[in-house]
């Protein structure tokens, strides 16, 4: 269930679902970069007017078109989301309160609806990918909050602030209470001479936790993992975080 989709195969414009008029059925593609899968509208001039793959097999990368499936565009109000107050979500331990003046409250009016807005780290990933193709979702660039393969270029020298980044488990170190991902996340598949490694510091006496749920020995799970990165004094790691709740910081893709 994709909101975005093209006329032509791999190239736009983009077609958005919701202004779509009934007369407007055909064939339409999937934004996904290199992916020729053809798609077809369901429920046009419904507020949940979107795309629907006509043979998932079809698609480039069944995983990254599944995961447009699981959002629920029309479920959330795109003028509520303010990344800041997100990440301060995310980012919060347990112990720590959220910092509520970082971003004003806004006050529920007797029109407010009663949409959601995107709040957790799965749901913020979720959003990311089905957004992709537009390029930003309330004036924020989607390049700016999910790092992965697709834009590896932009990142490859550097990871700074408050990114979701997608990695497999590369190896851990029990006495320090780290662990190595891999970024490229599908770097088995791709070149393996350019991945790069990120640095996860587990806090809080979580990291047998945080192995558990990370640990694979294939590297080809991937994961969502939340953080406020920073450059790395070892040579071979590209950025660093801490993790201080496993719950809140990392999802599966």
């Amino acid at each position: 269930m994709a909101k975005y989709a093209y006329r032509k195969m791999g190239t736009g414009p983009l077609i958005d679902a919701c202004e779509l008029a009934l007369n407007q059925k055909g064939k339409y593609y999937c934004t996904t970069p290199g992916c020729a899968a053809s798609m077809h509208t369901r429920s046009l001039e419904k507020e949940s007017a979107c795309f629907v793959s006509d043979n998932i097999n079809e698609h480039i990368n069944p995983r990254i078109c599944q995961v447009k499936d699981s959002f629920n565009f029309y479920k959330y109000d795109e003028s509520k989301f303010n990344l800041f107050d997100c990440f301060n979500y995310i980012l919060s331990t347990p112990q720590q309160p959220q910092n509520q003046e970082r971003v004003p409250r806004r006050q529920i009016g007797e029109n407010e609806t009663e949409k959601l807005s995107i709040r957790t780290l799965k749901t913020l990933y979720e959003m990311c990918i089905q957004y992709r193709a537009k390029g930003y979702y309330n004036n924020y660039k989607i390049d700016d909050i999910l790092v992965d393969d697709y834009n590896f270029n932009q990142y490859k020298d550097n990871i700074c602030g408050e990114r979701i980044v997608c990695c497999t488990f590369y190896q851990y170190d029990k006495t320090n209470s780290t662990i190595s991902m891999n970024y490229l996340s599908d770097y088995q598949n791709k070149n393996f001479e350019n991945a790069k490694h990120i640095k996860l510091i587990v806090k809080n006496n979580m990291f047998e936790k945080c192995l558990n749920k990370l640990f694979d020995l294939t590297h080809e799970n991937i994961v969502v993992v939340a953080g406020n990165w920073n450059s790395s004094n070892e040579e071979d790691i590209l950025a660093e975080c801490e993790i201080y709740s496993v719950g809140k910081q990392i999802c599966n893709a």
